[in-house]
Formats: C-alpha cells, structure tokens, sequence
C-alpha cells in the first residue's frame, strides 16, 4: 500500500510525515498551520501560510497552493476548481479564491471572524485546466466561515477533494458537456489547517 505524504507548515516551519506519524514542531498557538496529504501519483501539492491569524481584522486566514504536474506527460483536468480546493467547504468553514469580491464577506468585529454576507454560487459547468510535464499552477485561497454560527477558530478543519486527469485531449461540446475523454485517473487530496501540535 503507497503511503500518502503529508507536508505540514507553520509560522517558519516545515515539517514532512506520513500518515501514521507525524512530526512535533513548534509555531505560534493563535495561527493556523496548514498541511496537505498528497496524491499518491501524477500531482504534487505545496502549501504556505500567507496569514495565520484567525482574527486579523485586516485579512482572512490566507494560504497559499501550489499544484504541480509530476509527470513525463501534459495533464489535463477537471473540475479545475476541486483541483484547487476552490468553495470546498468543512465544518461551517470554506476556503475562495482571494479574487472574491470583498461585498460578499466582511470582518464581524463582535464574533472576531471572517464571515460570507451572501451565498456564493458554483456553476453547474465543468471547466478544465492542463498543466505540462514539470508546470505548477498557485492560488490563493481564504478561510471564510459559511455564517456567524461556525465554531470560532476551531483547532481542526479537513478539506477533501477529488478531481479527475488525462494525458491525453478531452473533447467537449459548446454547452462545456462531456464528448469524448480518454479513461481518466481520479485524484484524491486532503487539505487541512490546525492549531493543534502534532504528536
């Protein structure tokens, strides 16, 4: 069985573990570290706190993602928002693109949080991105509570994706619907902030 990697970074820390034993390190208690547990083949992720703090009054918690093609071959794949993480949603929490128009979120200065003001809706379209062999794509990405009830600053929050990939074209028509698609491989990844030191 392939053990999936994790990378795990704090305030001016890296640490790299597998799933059953995990690094201890040392970073500030009130930021946020993020770490991802990687896919076990074709795409390798990288991860960085831009902002930690869960109630900076200046920014959401803000990280940075770095997806990059491992393979001999081009890549394409879809949906390239899950790709990214983009509106994945756990535990009350979601991370968007930091291109979101600030008018529909904002700083509650008597919950000390970063809240959604209005739904943000996903397309029902399936859009496509390709990366060369060796070629990275980076996003960034921000925490939002989905409303003013969410746990605040909770210590874990896991997000899961799964997308898929091909080397070779993937045909689609004017409505963005399926054609033809070589048979694809399903990637799996999990992304996760926390407070907590890791035993």
């Amino acid at each position: 069985m392939t053990t999936r990697r994790a990378i795990l970074i704090g305030a001016g820390s890296i640490a790299i573990s597998g799933c059953s034993n995990r690094t201890s390190e040392t970073t500030v208690t009130d930021e946020y570290r993020v770490g991802v547990d990687q896919p076990e083949e074709f795409i390798e992720y990288s991860v960085e706190v831009v902002q930690g703090e869960y109630s900076n009054s200046n920014s959401p918690v803000t990280i940075e993602l770095t997806m990059t093609n491992i393979s001999d071959s081009e890549l394409q794949y879809y949906d390239q928002r899950d790709a990214v993480f983009y509106m994945n949603t756990d535990s009350g929490y979601g991370l968007y693109s930091d291109e979101l128009s600030q008018d529909v979120y904002t700083y509650d200065e008597d919950e000390s949080m970063w809240v959604l003001e209005s739904p943000v809706e996903r397309t029902a379209d399936v859009q496509f991105e390709s990366l060369e062999s060796g070629e990275s794509r980076t996003v960034r990405l921000l925490l939002l509570a989905q409303s003013r009830d969410a746990e605040h600053s909770p210590s874990w929050i896991e997000f899961d994706t799964m997308y898929e990939i091909t080397d070779e074209d993937t045909e689609v028509n004017t409505s963005n619907e399926i054609v033809d698609v070589a048979i694809p491989f399903t990637i799996e990844a999990t992304l996760y902030l926390t407070l907590e030191d890791e035993d």
